[in-house]
Protein backbone atom coordinates (compact mmCIF):
# COMPACT_ATOMS: atom_id res chain seq x y z
CA UNK A 1 0.00 0.00 0.00
CA UNK A 2 1.56 3.17 -0.53
CA UNK A 3 2.30 5.35 2.14
CA UNK A 4 0.16 8.46 0.81
CA UNK A 5 -3.36 6.06 1.46
CA UNK A 6 -1.83 5.25 5.62
CA UNK A 7 -0.33 6.70 8.18
CA UNK A 8 3.68 7.64 8.10
CA UNK A 9 3.16 5.81 11.85
CA UNK A 10 2.14 2.51 10.05
CA UNK A 11 4.89 2.78 7.89
CA UNK A 12 7.57 3.15 10.30
CA UNK A 13 5.96 0.50 11.65
CA UNK A 14 6.29 -1.81 9.42
CA UNK A 15 10.09 -1.26 8.87
CA UNK A 16 10.88 -3.68 11.52
CA UNK A 17 12.97 -3.33 13.30
CA UNK A 18 13.63 -0.08 13.65
CA UNK A 19 16.09 1.71 16.70
CA UNK A 20 17.39 5.31 16.65
CA UNK A 21 19.52 6.01 19.61
CA UNK A 22 19.75 8.94 19.26
CA UNK A 23 18.14 12.05 16.79
CA UNK A 24 20.04 15.37 16.64
CA UNK A 25 19.28 18.25 14.57
CA UNK A 26 21.72 21.48 14.48
CA UNK A 27 21.11 24.89 13.51
CA UNK A 28 17.59 23.88 11.88
CA UNK A 29 15.18 25.89 10.57
CA UNK A 30 11.01 25.41 10.22
CA UNK A 31 8.48 27.26 8.95
CA UNK A 32 4.50 26.42 9.43
CA UNK A 33 1.97 28.07 7.55
CA UNK A 34 -1.24 27.39 10.01
CA UNK A 35 -5.17 28.38 8.79
CA UNK A 36 -6.20 32.26 9.29
CA UNK A 37 -4.33 35.47 8.55
CA UNK A 38 -1.62 34.45 10.78
CA UNK A 39 2.20 35.06 10.06
CA UNK A 40 4.10 31.93 9.43
CA UNK A 41 5.56 30.64 12.60
CA UNK A 42 9.31 30.89 12.49
CA UNK A 43 11.69 28.73 14.49
CA UNK A 44 15.78 29.10 14.02
CA UNK A 45 18.75 28.02 15.13
CA UNK A 46 16.64 25.10 16.29
CA UNK A 47 18.74 22.39 18.26
CA UNK A 48 16.96 19.63 19.29
CA UNK A 49 18.27 15.88 20.72
CA UNK A 50 15.44 13.05 20.74
CA UNK A 51 16.63 9.51 22.10
CA UNK A 52 15.06 5.74 22.46
CA UNK A 53 12.92 6.09 19.03
CA UNK A 54 11.53 3.18 18.56
CA UNK A 55 9.00 1.62 16.26
CA UNK A 56 6.89 -0.14 18.81
CA UNK A 57 3.46 1.24 19.47
CA UNK A 58 3.12 2.67 23.53
CA UNK A 59 0.28 2.49 25.15
CA UNK A 60 -1.38 5.91 25.97
CA UNK A 61 0.53 8.58 27.43
CA UNK A 62 3.34 6.66 27.80
CA UNK A 63 6.28 8.87 26.34
CA UNK A 64 9.16 6.80 25.72
CA UNK A 65 11.57 9.30 23.98
CA UNK A 66 13.12 11.85 25.90
CA UNK A 67 13.49 15.24 24.00
CA UNK A 68 15.41 18.50 24.27
CA UNK A 69 14.61 21.47 22.23
CA UNK A 70 15.94 24.92 22.40
CA UNK A 71 15.09 27.59 19.03
CA UNK A 72 14.59 31.06 18.60
CA UNK A 73 10.98 32.22 18.07
CA UNK A 74 10.81 34.98 15.35
CA UNK A 75 12.94 37.57 16.24
CA UNK A 76 13.68 38.24 19.77
CA UNK A 77 12.02 35.03 21.46
CA UNK A 78 13.64 31.87 22.72
CA UNK A 79 11.76 28.47 23.54
CA UNK A 80 13.52 25.55 25.30
CA UNK A 81 11.53 22.34 26.09
CA UNK A 82 12.78 19.25 28.16
CA UNK A 83 10.73 16.09 28.34
CA UNK A 84 9.46 12.56 26.73
CA UNK A 85 7.58 12.65 23.32
CA UNK A 86 5.61 9.85 21.71
CA UNK A 87 6.67 9.75 17.90
CA UNK A 88 4.25 7.27 16.68
CA UNK A 89 0.93 8.42 18.73
CA UNK A 90 -1.69 8.92 16.43
CA UNK A 91 -3.08 11.21 14.38
CA UNK A 92 -0.14 13.38 15.59
CA UNK A 93 2.90 12.82 18.08
CA UNK A 94 2.72 13.06 22.10
CA UNK A 95 4.75 14.95 24.58
CA UNK A 96 4.87 16.05 28.16
CA UNK A 97 7.04 18.75 28.94
CA UNK A 98 8.32 21.55 30.72
CA UNK A 99 8.20 24.45 28.54
CA UNK A 100 10.16 28.07 28.63
CA UNK A 101 9.53 30.79 26.43
CA UNK A 102 11.13 34.71 26.84
CA UNK A 103 10.25 37.23 25.06
CA UNK A 104 7.80 36.11 22.31
CA UNK A 105 6.24 38.64 20.33
CA UNK A 106 2.77 38.85 20.52
CA UNK A 107 1.86 40.77 17.56
CA UNK A 108 1.52 37.41 15.84
CA UNK A 109 -1.81 36.86 17.47
CA UNK A 110 -2.81 40.07 16.36
CA UNK A 111 -5.69 38.92 13.79
CA UNK A 112 -7.52 37.26 17.17
CA UNK A 113 -8.51 40.65 18.43
CA UNK A 114 -9.54 42.53 15.19
CA UNK A 115 -12.49 41.32 15.03
CA UNK A 116 -13.82 42.43 18.16
CA UNK A 117 -12.45 45.92 17.91
CA UNK A 118 -9.38 45.44 20.19
CA UNK A 119 -5.96 46.25 18.86
CA UNK A 120 -2.84 44.97 20.04
CA UNK A 121 0.08 46.12 19.69
CA UNK A 122 3.89 45.33 21.11
CA UNK A 123 4.31 43.30 24.04
CA UNK A 124 6.32 40.25 24.99
CA UNK A 125 5.31 36.83 26.37
CA UNK A 126 7.68 35.14 28.92
CA UNK A 127 6.03 32.02 30.36
CA UNK A 128 7.36 28.67 32.29
CA UNK A 129 5.14 25.77 32.94
CA UNK A 130 4.32 21.84 32.14
CA UNK A 131 2.44 21.33 28.98
CA UNK A 132 0.92 17.61 27.78
CA UNK A 133 -0.09 17.79 24.20
CA UNK A 134 -1.38 14.35 23.07
CA UNK A 135 -4.21 12.85 20.74
CA UNK A 136 -5.82 11.89 24.03
CA UNK A 137 -5.06 15.23 26.31
CA UNK A 138 -4.39 18.75 25.81
CA UNK A 139 -3.37 20.76 29.33
CA UNK A 140 -1.21 24.03 29.43
CA UNK A 141 -0.31 24.63 33.04
CA UNK A 142 1.82 27.68 33.79
CA UNK A 143 3.89 28.38 36.76
CA UNK A 144 4.20 32.08 35.72
CA UNK A 145 3.44 33.61 32.94
CA UNK A 146 4.20 37.75 32.41
CA UNK A 147 3.59 40.12 29.36
CA UNK A 148 5.43 43.41 29.20
CA UNK A 149 4.97 45.71 27.71
CA UNK A 150 1.61 45.87 25.73
CA UNK A 151 -1.12 48.39 24.75
CA UNK A 152 -4.65 46.67 24.22
CA UNK A 153 -7.09 49.26 22.92
CA UNK A 154 -11.07 48.85 22.48
CA UNK A 155 -12.28 51.28 19.98
CA UNK A 156 -16.21 51.12 20.25
CA UNK A 157 -17.60 52.78 17.09
CA UNK A 158 -21.30 53.00 17.67
CA UNK A 159 -24.12 52.30 15.17
CA UNK A 160 -22.59 53.64 12.47
CA UNK A 161 -19.60 51.42 12.65
CA UNK A 162 -19.44 48.02 14.22
CA UNK A 163 -21.09 46.80 17.11
CA UNK A 164 -20.67 48.08 20.40
CA UNK A 165 -19.73 46.44 23.44
CA UNK A 166 -21.83 43.82 24.63
CA UNK A 167 -22.83 42.52 21.16
CA UNK A 168 -19.06 42.36 21.15
CA UNK A 169 -18.63 40.73 24.46
CA UNK A 170 -21.35 38.41 23.21
CA UNK A 171 -19.48 37.69 20.38
CA UNK A 172 -16.22 36.73 22.04
CA UNK A 173 -18.04 34.41 24.65
CA UNK A 174 -19.73 32.57 21.65
CA UNK A 175 -16.48 32.11 19.83
CA UNK A 176 -14.98 31.13 23.53
CA UNK A 177 -17.35 28.36 23.63
CA UNK A 178 -17.03 27.21 19.99
CA UNK A 179 -13.24 26.54 21.25
CA UNK A 180 -14.43 24.37 24.24
CA UNK A 181 -17.07 22.35 21.70
CA UNK A 182 -14.51 21.86 19.08
CA UNK A 183 -11.56 21.53 21.41
CA UNK A 184 -13.60 20.23 24.88
CA UNK A 185 -9.71 18.65 26.05
CA UNK A 186 -8.27 22.35 26.24
CA UNK A 187 -7.26 23.28 29.53
CA UNK A 188 -5.14 26.17 30.05
CA UNK A 189 -4.25 27.19 33.49
CA UNK A 190 -1.98 30.04 35.10
CA UNK A 191 -0.64 29.74 38.54
CA UNK A 192 -0.09 33.48 38.33
CA UNK A 193 -0.33 36.07 35.49
CA UNK A 194 1.80 39.15 35.32
CA UNK A 195 1.28 41.92 33.30
CA UNK A 196 3.40 44.93 33.30
CA UNK A 197 4.05 48.18 32.21
CA UNK A 198 1.29 47.45 29.81
CA UNK A 199 -1.46 50.28 28.44
CA UNK A 200 -5.02 49.44 28.50
CA UNK A 201 -7.35 52.21 26.60
CA UNK A 202 -11.15 52.88 25.23
CA UNK A 203 -11.79 54.97 22.26
CA UNK A 204 -14.95 56.09 21.61
CA UNK A 205 -15.30 57.11 18.11
CA UNK A 206 -19.02 57.47 18.58
CA UNK A 207 -18.56 60.68 19.91
CA UNK A 208 -18.37 64.27 18.66
CA UNK A 209 -15.43 64.61 19.06
CA UNK A 210 -14.22 61.48 19.99
CA UNK A 211 -12.05 60.84 22.82
CA UNK A 212 -9.67 58.75 24.24
CA UNK A 213 -9.38 57.15 28.15
CA UNK A 214 -6.10 54.86 28.90
CA UNK A 215 -4.31 53.93 31.97
CA UNK A 216 -0.55 53.71 31.24
CA UNK A 217 2.39 52.15 33.00
CA UNK A 218 -0.13 49.69 34.51
CA UNK A 219 0.64 46.27 36.75
CA UNK A 220 -1.77 43.68 36.97
CA UNK A 221 -1.01 40.21 38.59
CA UNK A 222 -3.92 37.44 38.42
CA UNK A 223 -3.76 34.06 40.27
CA UNK A 224 -5.37 30.94 39.71
CA UNK A 225 -6.37 31.85 35.69
CA UNK A 226 -8.10 28.86 33.90
CA UNK A 227 -10.27 28.65 30.86
CA UNK A 228 -12.44 26.25 32.66
CA UNK A 229 -14.98 27.22 35.30
CA UNK A 230 -14.72 23.86 37.26
CA UNK A 231 -11.32 25.43 37.79
CA UNK A 232 -12.94 28.51 40.02
CA UNK A 233 -12.84 32.53 39.69
CA UNK A 234 -9.35 33.79 39.30
CA UNK A 235 -7.73 36.54 41.96
CA UNK A 236 -6.90 40.24 40.31
CA UNK A 237 -4.76 42.68 42.07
Amino acid sequence: MPVEKRGWQEALEAVYPLKINTFVIRRGELVSHGRGPFAPLHLRRIQLEASNIRNVRSKERTYPSEIHLVAKVFERGRLEVDGRADFLAEPHAGVLADVRMEGIELDYFRPLTRHYDVAVKGGLLSADGRVEYAPTVKTVDLREARVEGVTVEYVHKGRQGRPGVSTVANKAGKAAADVTTERPGLVVRADQLQVARSTFALVNAAARPSYRLYLSDTNVKVKNLSNQRAEGVGDVS
